[in-house]
């Protein structure tokens, strides 16, 4: 039997090369594949964000590739709760016929053979994968675009800048089918305080614990409760409370043993009453982050804006500074941002996590002007973008992609600092070229789709 490659499959999966509109597992279920989802370079499951149908239901989770059903299990995802978010497994050469893998949590996820759905054959589709490695390898390293003068490189990255805002809007009108508008904004935002190390637990967090849950739970208690009655929520649906720490309770201080006991009340209660089940502390990953990162002072930033906008909601709130602000783009954005900046508070003010050695910390903010801006970018403008044409909002679609074009810089990342040193090799000043937030979605769109797809023929012809 001919053997082939993981990166082949990967390749297969990005490209669709098979009936995405009828997606056959080994057990004969039919799926439709509505978003391929995003590929993930970091620890879990290779893809995220992906949406499937079956029989008018909608599944949005995480995506798995292997050669055969049982590199699962030679690879340990079995006994790794990361990866019990992981919704299909994607195989090419199903040597025992396996219907299924086994998640950690004990859940069945079922198998799909590509090998049973590709739309041409598979040597034909194998030698053309091989041929885009060959052309890969042979072709000089430096980007075409170079050739290019900066201002053309600049109005390249302004158009597909734009052309990612309207993906991620995109991207959010799946959601639409099933979920509100609060809810969406509440799990983007979620996602986006995990980084990219705790990304799927987050997400998982908002699912099973959905903000309409919360709303009513807070709606319903004392003004002077909410701030410790939402801690005690999310936290323990996080399981991420002391006394759920699989090691068995800690020695802890008497100032963290009281905070922690009045959280492990609320949640005791809310468990009962509404029969949730916990996450299991192994999802969150704690291991080389910096302690202002950690989940548990993100979550309790998460409950000072959920503090802010249990009234009237997340969506109404937004839609205020839009409606309210006039024309004032740059008013606009710094109200946007500051609506999400969380500055430290209450037990949080000096404690990264239920641990007593981690006292006298430097004050920083839960949620600090930067990810607030991260957020805006990639959350609040994309879903009020589709909100506008959704809604037929000529205005609100006009304003929102003019913000967008004015926001200034936000932090770079490694794809961003790799592109401009790529794309301007022998400019001064190169950094001061990509002056607008636009410019840099522009970059990591460039990188997602060409640079890492090696289409460099198709983006000189963006």
């Amino acid at each position: 039997m001919k053997t082939y490659s993981e990166e082949f499959v990967i390749w297969l999966w990005e490209n669709k090369y098979f009936n995405f509109n009828e997606l056959r597992t080994v057990s004969g279920d039919e799926y439709h594949l509505i978003y391929r989802g995003e590929r993930n370079f970091d620890t879990g499951p290779d893809f995220q964000q992906v949406t499937i149908e079956r029989q008018n239901q909608l599944l949005h989770g995480c995506l798995e590739i292997h050669v055969d059903p049982a590199d699962w299990y030679q690879h340990g995802h079995h006994q790794n709760s990361i990866y019990n978010q992981v919704i299909l497994h994607v195989v090419i050469q199903n040597k025992n016929g396996d219907k299924f893998s086994r998640r950690e949590d004990g859940i069945q996820i079922p198998i799909v053979d590509l090998a049973d759905n590709l739309l041409d054959p598979i040597d034909k589709l194998h030698e053309k994968f091989l041929e885009t490695q060959r052309q890969a390898e042979n072709e000089n390293h430096s980007c075409s675009l170079v050739t290019r003068d900066s201002a053309q490189i600049v109005n390249l990255l302004e158009k597909a800048g734009a052309a990612r805002l309207v993906l991620k809007g995109l991207a959010f009108r799946e959601l639409r089918i099933f979920k509100s508008w609060d809810q969406i904004l509440y799990a983007g935002i979620m996602e986006a305080l995990g980084y990219s190390k705790n990304q799927v637990p987050f997400r998982k967090l908002a699912n099973i614990l959905p903000i309409e849950f919360i709303f009513r739970e807070l709606r319903a208690t004392p003004p002077a409760d909410i701030l410790l009655k939402v801690q005690g929520l999310l936290i323990g649906a996080a399981g991420l409370l002391p006394t759920q720490e699989i090691s068995g309770t800690k020695v802890l201080e008497h100032e963290i043993r009281i905070f922690s006991a009045q959280l492990d009340t609320i949640w005791e209660d809310f468990k009962h009453r509404i029969g949730l089940k916990p996450m299991h502390p192994n999802e969150w990953q704690f291991f080389r982050l910096r302690p202002q990162n950690f989940p548990t002072r993100r979550l309790a930033g998460m409950a000072a804006l959920l503090l802010h906008f249990y009234q009237d909601g997340f969506f109404s709130n937004f839609k205020r500074i839009f409606d309210g602000l006039g024309d004032d783009l740059e008013a606009i954005n710094t109200e946007l941002v500051n609506m999400l900046v969380c500055p430290p508070y209450g037990f949080w003010a000096d404690h990264y996590h239920f641990d007593s050695s981690l006292l006298q910390v430097p004050k920083s903010n839960l949620i600090g002007p930067d990810r607030a801006q991260d957020i805006v970018i990639n959350i609040i403008l994309p879903l009020f973008l589709l909100c506008a044409n959704e809604q037929g909002d000529g205005r609100l679609e006009t304003l929102v992609k003019a913000c967008y074009r004015r926001f200034s810089t936000i932090s770079d990342n490694f794809i961003t600092r790799d592109m401009i040193k790529k794309l301007f090799p022998n400019q001064k000043n190169r950094n001061k070229l990509i002056n607008t937030a636009q410019k840099q979605q522009g970059l990591i769109y460039i990188y997602k789709n060409y640079c890492t797809k090696k289409k460099c023929r198709e983006c000189l012809e963006f």
